[in-house]
């Protein structure tokens, strides 16, 4: 049985919400990476600001990006597994936008945040750059609302 199973069944007072939050945890915590140590920390974050997302119709758009991966990465065979393998195969980069439905801006949307050069990703790997994406855009949401609020008072 998964931990991700055994969590979720060990809590069975859990509401839904709070199941699925624990889901988005759990998988942010396999799959996103850290800093030794603060490996909780950082899947919590990226739980709450996917969720952030999700609540505020935030949307990501995936298109392949014409950038140059060959000319700006360097020996090719240093970070490509398959390469290294002697595996030769052309790689395929994406970049994502973080977009919020906005019709007061031109265009219709505004883009909160977004990332280039992303090569080969998985469903996972889009999954974690979304919310990292998101966490980038709650955070300058958070930091427009105090700045917004020190004017305020000041």
């Amino acid at each position: 049985m998964s931990e991700t199973r055994k969590g979720i069944d060990q809590h069975r007072s859990m509401t839904a919400a709070q199941r699925q939050f624990f889901q988005r945890y759990i998988f942010f915590r396999d799959h996103a990476g850290s800093i030794v140590g603060e490996c909780a920390k950082g899947a919590l974050a990226l739980a709450r600001a996917e969720r952030w997302a999700h609540d505020n119709d935030i949307r990501f758009d995936w298109d392949h990006d014409d950038w140059d991966y060959k000319e700006k990465l360097g020996d090719h065979a240093y970070w490509c597994r398959d390469e290294a393998r002697g595996i030769t195969h052309q790689h395929t980069v994406f970049f994502c936008q973080c977009i919020r439905d906005d019709e007061t801006t031109r265009g219709g949307y505004e883009v909160l945040a977004s990332l280039s050069g992303i090569i080969d990703p998985d469903r996972n790997y889009r999954r974690v750059v979304e919310a990292k994406l998101a966490q980038e855009a709650l955070d300058d949401e958070r930091k427009r609302s105090m700045q917004y609020l020190y004017e305020g008072i000041a």
